[in-house]
């Protein structure tokens, strides 16, 4: 089986890039032939996941030319993608991301090669935009774009059955073609023990003795709450002087609120002169897993995650998370019993609270981050999530090939 996978960038980015990566490398590793289709550029001036991808056999990375683009927002247009695609033999295209030309032209060049379609739109709704004066344009795309190639996908893979509920809110469409496959995460590579931990903290000079608050995600992406989560935990300094932020991201310039980020590096600037804050940058596998499980809190104030995978590694990782009511961190965190959900992004306070309630009972935290790993542990992984694509892309060419033994059954 030859599949191919469709997104606007790849070298680097954040959890879709990690989730075309994860879904490919299995399928690679079970003798499949795997394609990425992406685009060159790169948003950090990092190749962080291409260097992971060229590390396995099976996989064919192709980069072609890519332009940033204003409308939409933040995504990569791909001008030469539909003609490589119409000359490149594949059994299968699965194509990643929603109201983006890249998975418009995979979407038609499957129609015109009649092979099957899978369609992961990694969904956002159009009001989480707002910041980005980008709301109306969005729900314009999910209104009428993505509309109809929901419409005319074979089958639209939803990673929480929360996406899939505000997927037919945002665009009204109610066909029968979803299918829920969650995603999974990646577990530690090796073992942590504490004296990797420690080894850690000392590498990115993490001072010792303190309640550390950890947040994963782009710094200056409003959509991923850095921005919020640097003023709840400020807040809940003065409450508990010796907690300490531990910032792992990269700065993504292709997102951001006009002034935002110098206003998020004068108040870093601030907090990392007085020992309060580190910043760590994009980190390995291993060390990120050391500072999860290092950490007494996770904090998330995002906008919006289809799914979360940040969310369940600080799980997996034993430790309580706090973060936004909304999407798929209702389906990933469970309120009251392996973290807190807190109804709205902006709100500094009640994160903060959650920060402080967290800190001051610490059995508490230690029983929610052990109820969130053995939950991450039995549900989720990148195996399960391989498995059940795998048969669904199996399903989908056995079908057409069918269909094309006898052309009266072929529709378009």
């Amino acid at each position: 089986m030859h599949i191919i996978q469709v997104n606007h960038m790849f070298l680097d980015g954040g959890g879709r890039e990690e989730h075309v990566f994860q879904i490919s490398k299995y399928l690679a590793l079970k003798g499949h032939k795997v394609t990425i289709v992406t685009s060159d550029y790169t948003p950090t001036g990092d190749y962080f996941i291409k260097k992971k991808a060229d590390k396995i056999p099976g996989i064919k990375l192709v980069t072609l030319k890519g332009y940033l683009t204003n409308i939409p927002p933040g995504r990569i247009q791909i001008p030469d993608l539909m003609d490589f695609l119409i000359d490149y033999q594949g059994d299968i295209i699965h194509a990643h991301g929603m109201g983006e030309g890249t998975t418009e032209d995979a979407f038609y060049v499957a129609k015109i090669k009649k092979i099957p379609f899978v369609f992961t739109l990694h969904f956002a709704p159009y009001f989480v935009y707002e910041k980005l004066g980008a709301a109306h344009i969005w729900k314009v795309l999910q209104t009428y774009h993505v509309f109809n190639m929901l419409r005319g996908s074979d089958r639209i893979v939803c990673v929480s059955p929360n996406e899939k509920e505000d997927i037919i809110k945002c665009t009204n469409y109610k066909g029968d073609n979803f299918e829920i496959i969650p995603n999974g995460f990646e577990r530690e590579p090796e073992q942590i023990t504490a004296v990797k931990i420690k080894e850690v903290f000392q590498k990115y000079s993490i001072p010792e003795g303190r309640k550390y608050v950890v947040f994963i995600g782009p710094l200056t992406n409003p959509r991923k709450g850095a921005f919020e989560a640097i003023q709840a935990f400020r807040r809940a300094r003065e409450k508990y002087p010796d907690l300490h932020l531990i910032l792992i991201g990269a700065w993504d310039g292709r997102l951001n609120i006009p002034g935002r980020a110098n206003v998020i590096t004068k108040v870093l600037a601030k907090l990392a002169k007085a020992n309060h804050v580190t910043v760590t940058g994009r980190v390995t596998d291993m060390d990120k897993y050391c500072l999860l499980s290092g950490s007494h809190v996770f904090i998330s104030p995002t906008m919006y995650e289809a799914f979360g995978i940040a969310l369940a590694e600080a799980l997996y990782c034993k430790i309580p998370v706090v973060t936004t009511d909304i999407g798929g961190c209702r389906y990933v965190v469970r309120n009251g019993v392996d973290g807190i959900l807190v109804k709205n992004q902006e709100d500094i306070a009640s994160f903060s609270q959650a920060i402080v309630e967290l800190v001051k009972n610490p059995e508490k935290a230690i029983q929610m981050g052990k109820e969130g790993s053995k939950r991450m542990k039995n549900i989720f992984s990148w195996e399960k999530t391989g498995d059940k694509l795998e048969i669904l892309y199996k399903n989908l060419i056995r079908n057409y090939k069918n269909q094309q033994s006898d052309p009266k059954t072929l529709s378009l």
